[in-house]
């Protein structure tokens, strides 16, 4: 009679360990690609050469004969893409800045905006580096067939945009508006959360 005693309550005890071991996660589904496809995981690309909070980030992609071209061309593409994304940023960020301070939007401020989105962009751009370069060569039948194609990923650091940015703003002279340093970074930092 003891030992039932002892069975049955090593299996209460083992039963109530089971259920009360927290549930298991369900596996993770791995993305399966549609019937009659094939997923293609391109060089330089996914979520670690994205922009985040800390870099603005592009990708170039470009396909030519010679491989300095193709390269050269997809440098310049992934910069033209960060010079985009910074201008926008940019002059969300002016905007903002301008409201909260109470300055009217003119034509003139409008234009001083777009014109130190542009300054700044450019200025900035030369501090690019790259952060993935891979080369493929194309050796399916097509018309770029012996080609090369370069995926280039460039980044640039969000401080130094800021910094350019804040002091542009702070010279008071493209734009005339009065510099706040704090509410300018606030409303700075607000924008780079959008990433």
């Amino acid at each position: 009679m003891k030992t039932n005693q002892i069975f049955l309550a090593i299996v209460v005890v083992a039963f109530t360990l089971a259920s009360c071991g927290g549930s298991k996660k369900a596996p993770r589904k791995v993305y399966e690609a549609p019937p009659g496809t094939v997923s293609v995981e391109l060089p330089c690309t996914g979520t670690s050469y994205m922009s985040d909070k800390k870099h603005f980030r592009a990708t170039g992609i470009q396909t030519s004969a010679m491989e300095a071209v193709a390269l050269k061309s997809a440098v310049a593409q992934s910069k033209s893409q960060i010079a985009n994304d910074i201008s926008v940023r940019v002059q969300n960020v002016l905007q903002n800045y301008n409201k909260i301070i109470g300055v009217e939007s003119t034509n003139t401020t409008t234009q001083a905006f777009e014109d130190m989105t542009k300054q700044v962009a450019n200025t900035v751009l030369t501090g690019t580096r790259t952060i993935c370069q891979k080369f493929v060569r194309v050796t399916e039948e097509g018309p770029n067939k012996g080609k090369y194609k370069a995926y280039v990923t460039q980044e640039i650091d969000v401080d130094a945009v800021y910094n350019e940015v804040s002091s542009m703003v702070s010279k008071g002279d493209q734009a005339k508006v009065e510099y706040d340093y704090e509410k300018f970074k606030e409303v700075f930092e607000m924008e780079m959360q959008k990433n």
